[in-house]
């Protein structure tokens, strides 16, 4: 099971949009699937929360965010790349491990919950949500699959050229949620539900998640590159 996740939410700059649109299109997700270890990467739209997009890899694990392949493509960034880069607002950055995923495909849409447990209750919040809550998520109407994302601050804050050619310090979040769904009120039934912010802390979260909702853009994978 390929258990690593680079996750990156962030805002940019209106007069950057459009070429940040066609970077993601034509360039950086296609970069990125080079580097050993990365095979899939998934790029959104946020339509509800923060930031104004949200882009996930998919890796073997979250040590190849500090490999030597990685650190080569992310040190050595392309002109477009170290264009765009400058331009980010609010970045959230984290490499992951996933700890537990549910459910087989894809969806249409996503939520993701960014979040931190209250101090030592991390494992109680996290044997609640993979135990009890995410294998009952696959019977509401809509729900695809489901992850919980556990921070790898290692790879996360290794250094590379690509960071600090955003303008602030990327932040970070302990632990994700993330959620696939057939449609956003499917997924909104669910943040209104078992994965209410009251639910969360009732069982060891920390106040102030951040509950975002994602609408597909574009995704590839290594392993589905075009033929010559």
């Amino acid at each position: 099971m390929r258990r690593g996740i680079l996750a990156v939410w962030s805002d940019i700059t209106p007069e950057a949009k459009a070429d940040y649109d066609t970077w993601y299109e034509q360039s950086h997700m296609f970069e990125r699937l080079e580097v050993d270890g990365i095979h899939r990467a998934r790029h959104y739209s946020t339509v509800a929360g923060a930031q104004q997009f949200f882009t996930y890899f998919v890796a073997d694990d979250a040590g190849v965010f500090k490999a030597p392949s990685y650190l080569e493509s992310a040190n050595n960034s392309s002109s477009w790349t170290q264009r765009v880069l400058p331009h980010f607002r609010n970045t959230h950055r984290t490499a992951f491990d996933v700890i537990r995923r549910i459910g087989w495909g894809d969806g249409a849409v996503a939520m993701t919950i960014r979040l931190a447990a209250e101090k030592a209750c991390e494992a109680d919040l996290l044997r609640w949500l993979g135990h009890y809550v995410l294998p009952e998520l696959l019977n509401w109407p809509g729900v695809i699959g489901a992850q919980i994302w556990k921070a790898d601050l290692d790879a996360t804050l290794t250094p590379v050229q690509d960071s600090r050619l955003r303008q602030d310090s990327d932040q970070t979040s302990p632990l994700a949620i993330f959620l696939e769904g057939t449609e956003f009120s499917a997924i909104q039934a669910v943040a209104a539900g078992p994965l209410a912010p009251v639910e969360l802390i009732a069982h060891g979260a920390a106040d102030g998640a951040i509950v975002s909702r994602h609408q597909l853009m574009n995704s590839a994978e290594k392993e589905q590159m075009p033929e010559i």
